[in-house]
């Protein structure tokens, strides 16, 4: 099996745009987080190497590890065309999981900020939030939406679970859901996405 034109294009990457303006455009961008990371348990059929393509046919690689038995350290990779350049990003996230109203949610904290290094008065901090279906080989994702008024107003983790969990079957609640296949479902890589993913680790120079 060779690797297909599509994933040599996704990993031929040359451009790194800083803060992942692309997951600002899929993910909408919330005040406060939902959930507590210590107290979170990694679920294993999350850990993996995963695709899709958005609607503006956007390529999306995303590689999920458990960081420790709580979180996750993410990956989050993309390519698009435009004006007939390669228009990438990537991200890096620390996630964990939640359950409110009977669903699985995930936390994204961005851990690309420079806050760590030099506060400013406009740096505001920031988490995605996401509804998720797992199934052996996929992952239905339902980003909430910010401008939802459902929870368009509200600012504390306290405020947000509770929003959520009652309006958790509210289609108003979420974005357009996008659907992530496992590489290797399986549980077995074939050598030609063992070398697909290895490049992909190279090229964005994460550590194997």
């Amino acid at each position: 099996m060779r690797i297909s034109a599509k994933q040599r294009t996704l990993l031929g990457v040359i451009l790194f745009v800083p803060l992942a303006a692309l997951l600002l455009v899929m993910f909408a961008c919330l005040p406060a987080p939902v959930g507590d990371p210590e107290n979170s348990k990694v679920d294993p059929a999350i850990a993996g190497a995963w695709t899709a393509t958005d609607d503006d046919g956007r390529e999306v690689l995303v590689l999920a590890r458990p960081w420790d038995t709580h979180t996750y350290y993410v990956e989050y990779m993309s390519q698009s065309k435009k004006d007939g350049k390669d228009d990438n990003s990537v991200m890096h996230l620390k996630a964990w999981l939640t359950t409110l109203g009977g669903s699985t949610f995930m936390t994204f904290e961005p851990l690309d900020r420079l806050n760590y290094v030099s506060k400013e008065d406009d740096d505001k901090a920031w988490w995605f939030v996401a509804r998720l279906e797992v199934t052996p080989d996929s992952i239905k994702v339902r980003p909430i939406n910010q401008d939802s008024a459902l929870v368009k107003d509200l600012d504390t983790r306290e405020k947000l679970e509770e929003a959520i969990t009652k309006n958790v079957n509210d289609d108003t609640l979420y974005s357009k859901e996008i659907t992530f296949q496992k590489i290797a479902a399986s549980g077995k890589a074939t050598d030609a996405e063992k070398q697909m993913i290895k490049d992909a680790l190279e090229v964005f120079r994460v550590a194997k």
